[in-house]
This record gives C-alpha cells, sequence and structure tokens, in this order.
C-alpha cells in the first residue's frame, strides 16, 4: 500500500472522479479505476483517506495473449505508485482538457 498526500482542488476533484467512474461494492471503502498501459490494462484500488490522502492498495495486470486473458496482483510499492502517479496525471489532464473546451 501507498499513500499520497494532494492538493485540496484535486484531491476533491479525485474524489468526484471516484464517485462517478469508480467501481465500488455495497459497503466498500475503496474504489477501483481502470489504467491501460501498453498492452495490458491495470485494475488499481484506491482508497481516499483523511488529509487529502489517497491510497494505492492494490493493483491488478490484465494482459491479453490472443484470446487468453493473464492476471497477476500488485502489491509491491514501487509499481503501485507508479500507477498512482500515472491516474494523478490522467486526472488533471482531463480536468485541464475539459476546462478549455468550456472556454
Amino acid at each position: 500500500m501507498i499513500v499520497r498526500s494532494v492538493h485540496q482542488e484535486q484531491y476533491e476533484q479525485v474524489c468526484s472522479y471516484l464517485n462517478r467512474q469508480g467501481k465500488s461494492g455495497a459497503f466498500d471503502a475503496s474504489y477501483e479505476v481502470t489504467i491501460p498501459v501498453d498492452d495490458c490494462e491495470y485494475l488499481l484500488r484506491l482508497q481516499p483517506c483523511k488529509k487529502r490522502k489517497l491510497a494505492a492498495l492494490q493493483a491488478v495486470q490484465v494482459c491479453r495473449d490472443g484470446k487468453e486473458r493473464r492476471f497477476k496482483l500488485i502489491t509491491d510499492n514501487l509499481p503501485l505508485s507508479a500507477l498512482l502517479e500515472l491516474f494523478l496525471f490522467q486526472q488533471k489532464k482531463n480536468t485541464a482538457e475539459s476546462n478549455l473546451s468550456e472556454r
């Protein structure tokens, strides 16, 4: 698990996105988001925490080999940190693009 602090505005945007787009169970405190990277997808499990923090709990790498899919559980902090940064970067990029289109 990796925990990262973000600015208040970004925290609110991420929480809003997770509430709208994240997958979560009925009594789940965490959300699952999909991050495409090259030929694989990563299902990243995120949990918003107090004081503008986000926790990346785990991820599952899903790669397709023809008709078969391979799954790999990721709990190591380094790839979790990289996936969390990719997610935050995508959120900033999407927010900037939506702000430009509103003008």
